[in-house]
């Protein structure tokens, strides 16, 4: 997939552009600053080929180089974040989910009753609920975290010519 991105100011990389519906020449990507939509469409079709077209293009891509590093940076620091707040996580909520397959075996074990069974199960089920949270970051938040740090990675690269 070809993308060509006309901009009648290389701001509009980074801005909204001041371009309505009703403007002869709006562009679907006119929604939001250029640089976000390259992003998007990056990530949605991996191997598109992507243009910007503008008139001052050495100083857009300049702005674009130092947009997507400081984005990719954010990310990185995002993603620490995330992972250190999963790890301290695993803490207290793996302490809840012992504490409760204990109480799980003990409620099972006292009897064949079938309210016993369903105290269990219940246990079981609330002890792997906690524990979800840390679990869903270490799992998928960070890796969709990182899909977006590539993106931007990648913008750094996308070609800029003279409009």
């Amino acid at each position: 997939m070809d993308v060509a991105v006309r901009l009648r100011d290389p701001r509009e990389l980074f801005e909204q552009p001041e371009r309505s519906p009703l403007d002869e020449d709006f562009e679907p990507w006119c929604v939001v600053p250029a640089a976000e939509y390259l992003v998007q469409v990056m990530r949605g079709h991996p191997g598109s080929r992507l243009v910007v077209e503008t008139p001052d293009s050495e100083r857009a891509r300049a702005g674009l180089q130092r947009y997507s590093a400081a984005r990719a940076d954010e990310l990185t620091r995002e993603i620490r974040s995330q992972l250190k707040r999963a790890l301290w996580a695993l803490i207290p909520t793996g302490a809840v989910f012992v504490g409760t397959v204990i109480l799980s075996r003990l409620a099972d074990g006292s009897g064949s009753h079938w309210f016993s069974n369903t105290v269990a199960d219940v246990l079981i089920l609330i002890g792997w609920v906690v524990l979800w949270a840390p679990i869903a970051i270490l799992g998928t938040d960070v890796w969709v975290l990182a899909g977006l740090r590539h993106a931007y990675r990648k913008l750094a690269s996308v070609e800029v010519r003279p409009a």
